[in-house]
């Protein structure tokens, strides 16, 4: 069976919404944002591995919302530092990484279903924004995407899905 492994990166502030909170502790029908996500994900039973990079300031409020079988840890100051930190602290062994934006809390498990065949099939793979998606297809350039040899990468995704056993 394929091993696979979630980072969920949730370290940032909140600044460009001028939260004195972390968007992920808003509370959304009294629960906070990132718990919304995570239990997205715990309907998917297929991760060996999941964990959750956060800020210094919310690392133990944090850790104790979590439910067993996750790992809260400490991000970077940037969404890239976290998810290198995140890559580094997932095991070698786990075939599969899926890299999660922790303030975008719903995930179908049709989406989850989805992107599980396509990377299984031998596919990197991002979910992004239906709206993003159709700009990409009518023009080859938007703006905060870039493409090298026809990958595209965007700062909007949703799911970013890496097979380890892919050269990239």
């Amino acid at each position: 069976m394929s091993k696979h492994g979630l980072i969920i990166v949730a370290a940032g502030t909140g600044e460009r919404m001028g939260l004195a909170t972390p968007k992920i502790l808003i509370p959304l029908n009294g629960i906070p944002l990132l718990m919304h996500t995570i239990q997205s994900f715990q309907m998917w039973p297929i991760f060996s591995e999941k964990i959750v990079m956060v800020s210094r300031d919310i690392l133990k409020s944090v850790s104790a919302l979590l439910p067993l079988g996750w790992q809260c840890l400490l991000g970077g100051k940037s969404r890239q530092e976290s998810m290198g930190l995140g890559l580094d602290a997932i095991s070698r062994d786990c075939q599969y990484i899926w890299v999660h934006d922790g303030a975008r809390p719903f995930i179908s498990k049709n989406l989850l279903e989805r992107l599980q065949k396509t990377v299984e099939a031998g596919n990197n793979c991002i979910a992004s924004h239906t709206d993003l998606v159709k700009k990409l297809i009518k023009r080859s350039f938007v703006p905060n995407c870039f493409s090298i040899c026809g990958l595209y990468f965007t700062r909007s995704s949703m799911i970013l899905l890496i097979s380890t056993s892919l050269k990239v």
